[in-house]
């Protein structure tokens, strides 16, 4: 019979493999944050073996970071913290590239590729096995099809001790790149180079002339023919900009995205103008960032993007960079401080985001913090009053590259233990003590900062800040996400963290246990992207980790209050919405598709219309009926889609099919949940993503 007609649901497992796809990039609060086996473990422990319930008492009564950092101070000037630095070794960088050799010889341009760098690693920068090492990866990298890396290897070892005799076929593979890439002039100019250079081999006569020859044809080659660009370059994966125009007084936020401030929620995220599913919202890159340590030999230590051809620094063997770009700007910002205690800090043991504390620091050098944050923290009252909610209360205007937003980000510093500012202020001065065997705080010599008995002004205030950024990233910092997947094309994968950042207005959204917002990274630069449509007015919310249709109540609740210390009052939480093996599949809860009130009547009520008891307005249940079923079959089109790698199509599906979900079905439904989930999974396909077994894409 008509009247007993009900769509179909989609299938629970098609549902349950798209939560568990798209559920990534939580924040770093759900990490363990214990101390792992290392030298801080040791230095805490010599610690706590001196220290007397007395002085425990001592440090409880005091009130400011400031206090804590110089009383703790006293308790650890004397434990030694000694600096481990591997140097460059060139024995053990002629060895990968010997290996290199090989592998290149028998075709291996994988294993080639990956030794050629190891022995870049650990080459000196001045060495000729240095420059050998270079012009043998570019030899690679031409095999494998990466032109503009090549190139990038040939620039590099022409700029350092390059042989000579050899630039003769540095010279021949740059223009033969050009060629590739489409640049004419660019070919032509080094081809002439290349002849010029054959002037300084050491060829024998016979083997100079096949090269002449070979390299003259090129010219000619290049000279008569238009050339196009063929395929098989990638180009790098360029970060999106917001839908609309930008915030004035938020820049990384949409126009159409605002922040208030209201007693009970704190400030937080609502829709300025309607917020429709698929917009940009928000586009940041974060105020600092932290490679894992483990990925260290895949990943750029600045913008945490896969290398392919890694820059090398030319001090320690500790760190790469995906170009040179990315390497100056490290080695004139952090790097230039930590590389002497870089292999200091990884062998302590410490956890991603207390590395980042120390980042936020080095990132920017003391004299910002002497000369520009320490006047406005010295005017600044203990609890944040309006002109906290600014990074400059003159403009009011949220700069989240400003470390005024940092500082007033929530701490929860008035609900902390004794023994919870204990530990941690035995940590900043842990990676204090770190900072005086690099040049950080120049203006005293080595010896003199490592053995005073008092700390300087510079090195208690670094200390403060150090405290303060511990008690910040602990309730703030954000895992840095890339998408794995099986094959090119394919949208079924797994997300790895690589390591962690910390984004300041990101911190502005609360969270909800219904998922509002896919999250994903273009290297460590972060995007949202609205999963729903948002009405003016209405919140806006981020998941800070458990959502409703996979945990239920009272477990989400004591992870929430764990990681975050407080407790969670979203609509789930309060409603008890079921998680999805708990929902009913059998009926469909209707709302009012004009003022979204929920209606008393279910779809398989029998009734021929039905009522909103809020504003009166009917509906025909059976023409529900048949809207919903259209919406399902188009969800299995779209999975098709999905399935068939096509992405994009079936995207514009599911948004689709969400806009007339979100007009007349009630929240919590399986189907609706679901759809938002496939939507979240297919726009992760949009940031950082890594074919497993492939070579990185730039």
């Amino acid at each position: 019979m008509e009247e007993s007609k009900k769509p179909s649901q989609i299938d629970c497992l098609d549902f349950d493999k798209a939560y568990k796809n798209a559920s990534l990039a939580q924040t770093v609060n759900g990490l363990q944050l214990c101390m792992k086996n290392g030298l801080f473990k040791d230095f805490y422990k010599e610690v706590c073996r001196s220290l007397s319930d007395t002085q425990m008492d001592e440090f409880g009564e005091l009130n400011t970071d400031a206090d804590r950092v110089k009383y703790v101070w006293r308790l650890v000037q004397d434990i030694k913290v000694e600096p481990s630095f591997k140097s460059k070794d060139l024995e053990e960088a002629e060895k990968w590239r010997l290996q290199g050799n090989k592998a290149y010889q028998g075709k291996d341009f994988a294993k080639a590729l990956h030794l050629y760098s190891k022995s870049l690693i650990h080459a000196p920068p001045d060495s000729e096995c240095y420059a050998l090492s270079l012009g043998n990866r570019s030899a690679v990298l031409f095999q494998l099809e990466r032109w503009t890396h090549c190139l990038s290897d040939i620039y590099h070892a022409l700029q350092v001790n390059f042989p000579k005799r050899l630039h003769y076929k540095l010279q021949e593979r740059c223009g033969s790149s050009y060629v590739k890439l489409g640049r004419k002039k660019k070919a032509i100019a080094a081809f002439k180079l290349a002849l010029k250079a054959l002037d300084d081999s050491d060829l024998e006569k016979n083997a100079r002339n096949d090269w002449e020859k070979g390299i003259r044809e090129k010219l000619i080659f290049c000279t008569s023919t238009r050339l196009q660009a063929a395929e098989g370059e990638l180009k790098k994966l360029e970060v999106p900009d917001v839908s609309g125009k930008r915030h004035e007084r938020y820049p990384s936020a949409s126009q159409n995205l605002d922040f208030v401030l209201e007693p009970e929620q704190g400030r937080h995220a609502v829709a300025a103008k309607t917020i429709k599913i698929g917009e940009i919202i928000l586009v940041e890159a974060p105020h600092a960032s932290i490679l894992s340590s483990d990925k260290r030999e895949q990943f750029c230590q600045v913008c945490l993007r896969r290398f392919l051809a890694p820059v090398p620094c030319p001090t320690c063997c500790s760190a790469a960079f995906c170009s040179m770009k990315c390497r100056d700007a490290a080695l004139s910002s952090f790097h230039k401080y930590e590389c002497p205690i870089h292999d200091l800090l990884f062998d302590s043991g410490i956890s991603d985001p207390w590395y980042l504390a120390l980042r936020i620091l080095t990132k920017a050098g003391l004299k910002y913090f002497t000369d520009d944050i320490l006047p406005k923290i010295k005017g600044q009252r203990d609890k944040p009053d309006e002109s906290a909610l600014w990074s400059d209360p003159k403009t009011r205007v949220y700069d989240p590259r400003d470390y005024m937003s940092v500082y007033n980000l929530v701490s929860h510093a008035t609900r902390r233990s004794i023994h919870d500012f204990f530990c941690k202020t035995v940590m900043s001065l842990f990676l204090l003590k770190c900072l005086q065997h690099s040049s950080f705080f120049s203006r005293h010599e080595e010896g003199e900062r490592c053995n005073r008995a008092e700390l300087s002004s510079d090195e208690v205030l670094v200390g403060t800040l150090l405290l303060r950024n511990l008690q910040v990233v602990q309730f703030n910092a954000h895992e840095v996400i890339e998408y794995n997947v099986k094959g090119e094309g394919q949208y079924e994968g797994e997300g790895f963290a690589v390591g962690t950042a910390l984004y300041p207005t990101v911190c502005l959204f609360n969270h909800s246990c219904e998922p509002f917002l896919a999250r994903y990274f273009v290297g460590d630069e972060i995007v949202l992207r609205s999963l729903k449509n948002v009405k003016v007015g209405e919140g806006v919310y981020d998941n800070y980790g458990p959502v409703f249709f996979e945990k239920g109540r009272t477990e989400r609740q004591e992870m929430i209050w764990s990681s975050h210390w407080f407790n969670c009052e979203c609509r789930p939480c309060v409603e008890h919405w079921p998680t999805f093996s708990e929902m009913d599949t059998s009926d469909v809860c209707l709302q009012c598709s004009k003022c979204h009130a929920v209606l008393m009547d279910k779809m398989n009520s029998g009734k021929i219309w039905v009522k909103c008891d809020k504003c009166g307005k009917k509906m025909k249940r059976l023409q529900v009926i048949d809207t919903l079923d259209e919406t399902y079959k188009t969800i299995r089109r779209a999975q098709g889609l999905m399935a068939l790698q096509k992405v994009d199509e079936a995207l514009e599906l599911f948004i689709g099919v969400m806009t007339t979900l979100q007009t007349c079905v009630a929240p919590p439904d399986c189907s609706l949940h679901a759809c938002l989930q496939f939507i979240r999974q297919c726009m992760l396909g949009s940031g950082s993503v890594h074919v497993n077994g492939s070579l990185p894409s730039a």
